[in-house]
């Protein structure tokens, strides 16, 4: 009993952790999004917290998370105060300023992968949708798509739509088998579906912008030696890669640091297929 009653004293050494134990033990079974709402924390925050309560927590089969045995159990040593309050207090954020947050709300949309995970059967048409749109983007725009890069086309068209449906499919699988391997996350399989299509955005706009490059004859890929165009493809790859990390981190409950893993080896992958196209090795 003392080791049991060390383990949870550690777990809810948290103000937030100690609020979720509260929440779940006054409200009983309570999903992510509802959670987030309670305890106004960003997705990220919120599975931090919930991965280090650890076994006091628990998941039924809507994926709701609620008080286990052990849980109920630190639930009752908070309410009958036998566990002591946090010395420290945490520092309450001070809010971002409105620019700010228009920018992280618009290039990080949290809430848009919210309200596809409700429902992520019912997206998944549309996840196809945007792939094949993204496919013969990449046709008509001239670019040949090699996951996160592109190269010059030089192949038919169908061919150029298969490799872009293969890109996707590419990162999902490897999101699925990390998040199984790595982090043991079952579940939510649909959901990572559709959010790995949407992480795709900032790449379709850049081929559109492309189209409109040659049919507007701007000549980006000439002005200060293609630079502007350059870093424009860089900034669309980092954006597609917090968008894949916010996916992953929503759709398998894991904290962004974690979720990060998976856009990191999709980005190496993607160097590596690029080098070996390029024939450089």
């Amino acid at each position: 009993m003392p080791e049991r009653r060390g383990k949870i004293y550690h777990a809810l050494d948290h103000p937030v952790r100690r609020e979720i134990v509260k929440l779940l033990g006054v409200q009983g079974d309570l999903g992510s999004s509802e959670l987030k709402e309670f305890l106004n924390i960003g997705p990220g925050k919120l599975y931090y917290h919930l991965e280090n309560l650890g076994s006091l927590i628990e998941q039924d089969e809507e994926r709701k998370y609620r008080l286990s045995e052990e849980g109920k159990e630190a639930y009752q040593l908070l309410i009958t105060g036998e566990i002591l309050p946090v010395k420290e207090r945490v520092k309450t954020p001070k809010p971002l300023p409105r620019f700010i947050n228009a920018v992280k709300l618009t290039f990080l949309p949290n809430w848009l992968f919210t309200y596809l995970y409700e429902n992520p059967v019912r997206h998944v048409p549309e996840s196809i949708i945007l792939a094949l749109f993204g496919g013969w983007l990449c046709y008509v725009s001239g670019l040949q798509p090699i996951i996160l890069f592109f190269i010059d086309q030089i192949q038919a068209w169908y061919w150029t739509i298969a490799q872009f449906l293969m890109g996707w499919l590419v990162i999902y699988g490897l999101a699925e088998l990390i998040c199984l391997g790595l982090f043991h996350r079952k579940g939510g399989n649909i959901s990572l579906f559709v959010g790995s299509a949407l992480s795709l955005v900032p790449l379709i706009l850049f081929a559109g912008l492309w189209l409109l490059n040659g049919q507007l004859d701007w000549r980006l890929e000439r002005v200060w030696s293609g630079w502007p165009i350059r870093c424009l493809l860089l900034f669309c790859q980092g954006w597609t890669f917090c968008l894949l990390a916010a996916s992953v981190s929503q759709a398998k409950r894991l904290t962004i640091d974690r979720a990060s893993t998976v856009s990191f080896a999709v980005a190496y992958l993607s160097i590596a297929l690029y080098l070996l196209t390029r024939g450089i090795w």
